[in-house]
């Protein structure tokens, strides 16, 4: 069993506001060497995602215009995955309607076809005993 003093848990506090800041203080650094001149390009790509991801940090921390604009952005995002999956349901339904029809029309050619066998079969049959009764 475990004790959980508040002094413990003030420390705790303390060691993820410490971990916060060296974060910013990471993403601060991040910044300053996107400004420098890139030698490589995927270096200059890896900076350009680096100013990216920071801007919208900065972007989203510091304007709580930018929280109503992130809550438009998952409602469009929701809005495209649900347009999606109609699409997606509609293409299914369109296979399934062609599957059908495939089916019907194999239905409508099998009973020709097993007619046509069968009448085919009868004549092999009386063929045989004719030819069998007058070879004797």
């Amino acid at each position: 069993m475990f004790r959980v003093s508040s002094g413990a848990c003030l420390r705790r506090t303390d060691q993820l506001a410490e971990d916060t800041n060296l974060q910013q203080r990471q993403w601060q650094q991040f910044s300053i060497e996107e400004h420098k001149p890139a030698a490589e390009t995927s270096s200059s790509l890896g900076c350009s995602i680096r100013q990216m991801v920071m801007n919208q940090m900065d972007s989203i921390d510091s304007d709580p215009a930018a929280e109503q604009d992130s809550g438009n952005l998952r409602k469009r995002h929701r809005e495209q995955r649900i347009a999606g999956t109609v699409q997606k349901l509609q293409e299914m339904k369109q296979r399934m309607v062609e599957a059908e029809k495939k089916q019907n029309q194999w239905l409508y050619w099998r009973t020709i076809l097993l007619g046509m066998g069968a009448g085919a079969a009868l004549i092999a049959g009386l063929t045989f005993t004719f030819w069998t009764f007058l070879s004797h």
